[in-house]
């Protein structure tokens, strides 16, 4: 029997057959995709980003339960308050330019940096200035709320310096142990000798395998008998090779165990050099006036302003031709795949 039905083996042949309207109607979206671009207003982005410095006066009651870093305020980023303040310090809520909390919320995208104790403002909005200014206010904003809030938390504790002094001091002692201990076990300098012993041997036997090959050239050119000298420098060619081969390894393996042991010894050395700094800055403070804690508390600072862009963020006229063209070929293929379907249905034989 003979088969009249398309199958979806049949496509490309159909697309082939009809190209010209798969063609057409790629375009067509293309065009359309391109225009609708046109008339969508440019967006302009701007970023400013923060970050939290711990307050250098704190009671380790207080820190332990309440940290001042900024994933533990981040639940003030979906606080409605702070755009409703940047409405008011912008003036954005009123004629010309006025602007709902909910509309403001739609063009910020606030977050907390992975991995890390920043956090971003990001504003996107058809002005440039206007961009840069929101995302400002924001940060300042948010720096003030967060402010508040560590105030708000400090607890008024006597003993609290001396107890971060102690617990700092012990701290470095136990570096300074772990450090000390690590260098005894580790005995870098041995393996710097060793790596220095193994890489002579390198010369050495790169030098005497070069002098043996040279040998060989000179012995196979004055003909001499199997046998004799070629044989025997071959052999010890083959011994040279076997040295360098393990000489080699040896030598690849150590500088990998003594890279990773002098970065290990060098992350120590600065975790020491951190906490005596700590240390220090403690015992400084220690003798500070107790009246100073309402006055260093945690601080919130902007690192990266937010500046008017040079460039628009959106919408891109190459990506959504692009992507109208894209569309434009599967839709306009499909229909003329399923329009010759329905006439293969209408032909004798169909069944």
């Amino acid at each position: 029997m003979t088969r009249s039905n398309l199958e979806i083996i049949d496509y490309p042949r159909v697309i082939a057959r009809h190209w010209k309207t798969a063609l057409i109607g790629t375009i067509l979206c293309g065009a359309i995709a391109g225009g609708v671009t046109l008339f969508l207003p440019d967006r302009f982005e701007a970023a400013a980003q923060i970050i939290a410095v711990e307050p250098r006066f704190q009671s380790d009651e207080a820190y332990s339960k309440q940290p001042c870093t900024l994933k533990r305020f981040s639940p003030l980023l979906e606080d409605p308050g702070l755009l409703k303040d940047t409405l008011d310090a912008l003036g954005l809520n009123s004629p010309p330019n006025q602007m709902t909390v909910k509309e403001l919320g739609k063009l910020v995208k606030a977050e907390l940096l992975e991995e890390s104790e920043i956090i971003e403002f990001r504003v996107s909005t058809p002005s440039p200035e206007l961009s840069a200014k929101i995302a400002n206010s924001l940060a300042e904003g948010f720096r003030r709320k967060m402010r508040a809030a560590v105030i708000s938390g400090v607890l008024d504790s006597k003993g609290f310096l001396q107890e971060r002094l102690s617990e700092s001091k012990e701290k470095l002692r136990e570096a300074e142990e772990e450090l000390a201990a690590f260098q005894e076990t580790a005995r870098l300098n041995e393996l710097r000798t060793r790596l220095g012993s193994l890489a002579y041997l390198e010369e050495t036997y790169a030098r005497d395998l070069s002098d043996t090959e040279v040998a060989i050239g000179l012995a196979r050119g004055e003909d001499r008998a199997p046998g004799g000298a070629p044989a025997a420098l071959e052999k010890k060619k083959a011994s040279l090779e076997a040295l360098r081969r393990e000489n080699l390894d040896a030598l690849g393996a150590l500088q990998k165990d003594l890279a990773r042991k002098e970065v290990e010894a060098a992350r120590k050395e600065r975790a020491v050099a951190l906490q005596e700094e700590v240390t220090k800055d403690l015992a400084k403070s220690y003798e500070e006036s107790i009246l100073a804690i309402y006055q260093q508390v945690g601080e919130v600072q902007l690192i990266s302003p937010a500046v008017p862009p040079d460039e628009k963020a959106g919408p891109s006229l190459e990506l959504n031709i692009l992507l109208g063209l894209v569309a434009g070929f599967f839709v306009s293929s499909l229909a003329v795949f399923y329009r010759e379907y329905l006439r293969s249905l209408d032909r004798p034989g169909a069944a």
